[in-house]
């Protein structure tokens, strides 16, 4: 579908150490991840649903079971650019948009809390966690991300292991109030647990309830819409 690329985007902390650990479910604060993913080219009203998507797309490349979450109103053709993307995502139930003065965080939190799930964002959610004792349980399971803008020849290429790089290749970290000094060497297997249920989690029969609508047939299918957007708005970015 798309020029391949020498880049490679690590992934290996998603595959499951043993049979026992079950994928949770992944939540993408899309706000703070298509403000992140604005390049200086970009329209400098609008952020872009690009970035957005090739996350989205990563992760269910790994199998995960994924949706973000906005406001509705940073999702209008005001804000968004490639606003059809969004459109599509929400019909297909891959992005829930909250209305008037609902905030997102706390729909976000609510998911991650609900389902035993693990939030994507920069965003350290410091307020609600102090606010709220179930939300602070929540702070090992709160993933950032950390992007490196690549050349524009590498962007809307695939990358040598699969993935789609949009404009941007990406790595992902647990947030640094839950990294204790010193143990830097430790950071990727802390990634890999936030993604991670097993059993010795009291919560894993959610994680696993939650995981048994998952198949195959539903990931392809879903990639090989990401893909369709993600050519259709690379089209856009070069006419």
């Amino acid at each position: 579908m798309d020029t391949p690329s020498s880049l490679m985007l690590q992934d290996d902390f998603l595959i499951p150490q043993s049979s026992d650990e079950v994928r949770r479910l992944i939540i993408l604060d899309a706000p703070n991840l298509m403000h992140m993913t604005k390049t200086r080219e970009s329209d400098q009203n609008k952020v872009s649903a690009a970035g957005l998507l090739a996350v989205m797309r990563y992760f269910f490349k790994k199998d995960f079971d994924v949706i973000a979450v906005s406001q509705r109103k940073y999702t209008r053709d005001a804000t968004v650019s490639n606003k059809f993307a969004v459109d599509q995502l929400e019909s297909m139930g891959l992005i829930y948009l909250a209305e008037g003065h609902t905030l997102d965080d706390i729909v976000a939190l609510e998911m991650a809390h609900t389902t035993d799930g693990v939030v994507v964002s920069n965003d350290q959610f410091e307020d609600h966690m102090q606010l709220s004792q179930r939300f602070s349980k929540l702070c090992d399971r709160c993933v950032s991300i950390q992007l490196e803008q690549v050349k524009p020849s590498e962007r809307y290429t695939m990358s040598s292991n699969g993935h789609y790089i949009a404009e941007h290749i990406f790595r992902f970290h647990r947030h640094p109030s839950t990294v204790q000094s010193g143990f830097i060497s430790q950071v990727l297997p802390t990634v890999h647990d936030a993604f991670f249920s097993t059993p010795d989690n009291i919560r894993h029969e959610i994680v696993k309830e939650h995981r048994q609508n998952w198949t195959k047939g539903y990931r392809d299918q879903t990639i090989s819409i990401i893909d369709e957007l993600l050519t259709r708005i690379r089209t856009n970015e070069t006419v």
